[in-house]
């Protein structure tokens, strides 16, 4: 059974590890005309010297510094990989120039691409084979940080792919052609290649589909330059029908990074829609078993955009209180429409990692070779046991969950009710595991981790996205992650203890794919000195500074409540 999914996952982990911009950059286009129009008698936008060249530059310094900062491992055993698998129909004309073209070698315009990006299955990163990747018996081409790729003809055949090791492992499997196809006959009753159009105005596309049900998600994207770099933006997705209508807010708020700011154009653009699916692979041999893939066609036209959307980067309240112990600032961040959800949407919410750490020891020397001397500086912070920090996370837990669920009229589930989700047993072994040292500290509320970023990439994406995957099983709205970190640091000859409190608030995925943020927040107090002895309301009020810490969460959430009601989209 066919499950409809998004195609941009290879390209985002591709370029997050490469160009070392996570952003939304994706570039997966299409080909056919309207049976009426001729390549001959419509011109297609040229390339461009200066966006072709600084593509192929990026690109170049993209593939060796991915594989020197990812450092991809090399092996000969298919046990310890986990292969993600794409296969893209119709590709993009070559005029479009995206720096994905760039990327890769042999791009076929109108053809076929066949990506493979084999992660660690128990860790983080991605792996080379040490041996050979073949596709219908002909190499495939070896990218970077574990990405290979394979062009070919549209032939409308399954392709047949093959992994042999110096070990003499063996694999293979098959990837059958879609299961539909979706064309592009007039942008708002233009059936030519290139088409007029107004970006702050709705946008109206007519289809022709094929064994494609009404209301099948798919996903329109639209082609941006940003730093003279092109690529594929996702707009949204839509019902499928005879013809869907493109708001004018999901131009403003089109699938950018969040937060990036780099000025963004739309000259010698192109709108894509895109038929999203994900498929079991057929004959499968070796160790993997119920293989999935993404299974994407495409289609649409150039744009001449005659007026560009204001784009929203999204919003962003500061500010900072100033009580008895010193300043404490408060920065909260809420991503574009895209990127984000409406607060009313938070009903129930989960924690799925709520923790507290920081260091208990400071050692620096600095020399000044014009004064011919030497400066030291020393601090230790008292070793706390186990249940003072376990009595520190249980108050700070009431308060920073009363806090947001009372901003948002929610209710905050059980902690039982995550942790015990299949989901976040998945999760567990890449957590950070507590330790309480003369050094340093970690220590988790109850039975939550805190959870590392280093968990293996097929965990992050898709369909088997940890987050997402709990929020289904637990029928959360939204998951909390909340770290409070310790840190020593000087103010002239004076050691401090500087507290520094982060929040996410995580929602459902937009569309099948792409995770979302209600909300992120970094409350910062300015660093107060300890004396020897520290009693449990000291360490909780004056060091950790938690009543100061809660009353900027408060007030900052209030503004940024403010900020998107005041906010047309």
């Amino acid at each position: 059974m066919n499950k409809v999914i998004s195609s941009a996952m290879p390209y985002k982990v591709l370029f997050f590890v490469a160009l070392l911009a996570a952003g939304n950059t994706t570039a997966q286009p299409w080909k056919k005309k309207n049976a009426d129009t001729s390549a001959k008698e419509q011109k297609t936008p040229g390339k461009g010297f200066g966006a072709g060249l600084m593509n192929k530059l990026v690109t170049k310094v993209a593939k060796l510094g991915g594989e020197i900062m990812m450092k991809p491992e090399l092996t000969a055993d298919l046990n310890d990989v986990t292969p993600m698998v794409y296969h893209m129909t119709n590709l993009a004309p070559s005029a479009l120039a995206t720096v994905d073209m760039s990327f890769y070698n042999g791009w076929k315009e109108g053809g076929n691409a066949t990506v493979i990006m084999f992660t660690r299955k128990n860790g983080a990163g991605t792996a080379k084979i040490d041996g050979e990747v073949t596709v219908d018996g002909q190499p495939a081409d070896y990218v970077s940080t574990g990405v290979y790729v394979y062009f070919s003809d549209d032939n409308q055949t399954a392709r047949k792919v093959e992994i042999a090791t110096k070990e003499n492992q063996r694999a293979s499997f098959s990837l059958p052609t879609p299961a539909g196809t979706v064309l592009v006959k007039a942008v708002n009753g233009q059936t030519d290649n290139i088409v007029n159009l107004d970006l702050t105005k709705d946008v109206t596309i007519d289809l022709e589909s094929k064994n494609v049900p009404d209301g099948t998600p798919l996903l329109v994207r639209l082609a941006g330059t940003a730093v003279g770099l092109k690529s594929m933006y996702d707009v949204g997705y839509f019902p499928s029908g005879k013809r869907i209508v493109i708001p004018s807010a999901a131009f403003r708020n089109i699938n950018m990074e969040p937060g990036n700011k780099s000025f963004m154009n739309w000259k010698n653009s192109y709108l894509q829609v895109e038929l999203p699916y994900i498929q079991k692979a057929e004959q499968v041999t070796g160790p993997f078993a119920g293989l999935e893939f993404g299974n994407m066609y495409h289609d649409g036209r150039f744009v001449k955009a005659l007026a560009e959307p204001k784009v929203n980067t999204g919003l962003t309240v500061e500010g900072a209180i100033d009580p008895k112990n010193g300043k404490v600032t408060y920065d909260l961040f809420k991503p574009n429409a895209f990127r984000s959800r409406n607060f009313a949407q938070i009903r129930k919410i989960g924690v799925s990692s709520f923790a507290i750490r920081g260091t208990t020891s400071y050692y620096s020397q600095k020399d000044d070779r014009l004064e011919g001397t030497r400066t030291t500086k020393t601090a230790s912070f008292p070793q706390f046991d186990n249940k003072v920090w376990d009595a520190i996370l249980a108050d700070l837990y009431q308060d920073v969950t009363g806090i947001i669920a009372g901003q948002f009229g929610a209710t905050t589930l059980p902690v039982e009710t995550i942790t015990g989700s299949k989901a976040y047993a998945a999760v567990e072994p890449f957590a950070v595991e507590d330790q309480n040292t003369t050094v340093s500290f970690t220590r988790s509320y109850k039975n939550t981790k805190l959870l590392s970023a280093f968990v293996p990439i097929s965990h992050g994406y898709g369909s088997n996205n940890t987050d997402q995957r709990i929020l289904k099983e637990t029928n959360a709205d939204a998951l909390l992650q909340v770290t409070l970190d310790l840190q020593i640091n000087f103010e002239k000859s004076r050691a401090v203890m500087v507290p520094i409190l982060g929040i996410q608030l995580i929602g459902a995925a937009n569309g099948p794919n792409v995770s979302t943020k209600y909300f992120t927040a970094t409350i910062k107090g300015e660093g107060v000195p300890w004396k020897e002895n520290i009693s449990y309301e000291v360490l909780r009020e004056t060091i950790i500074r938690q009543s100061d810490l809660m009353e900027a969460l408060r007030r900052g959430l209030k503004e940024l409540v403010a900020a998107e009601n005041a906010n047309p989209d």
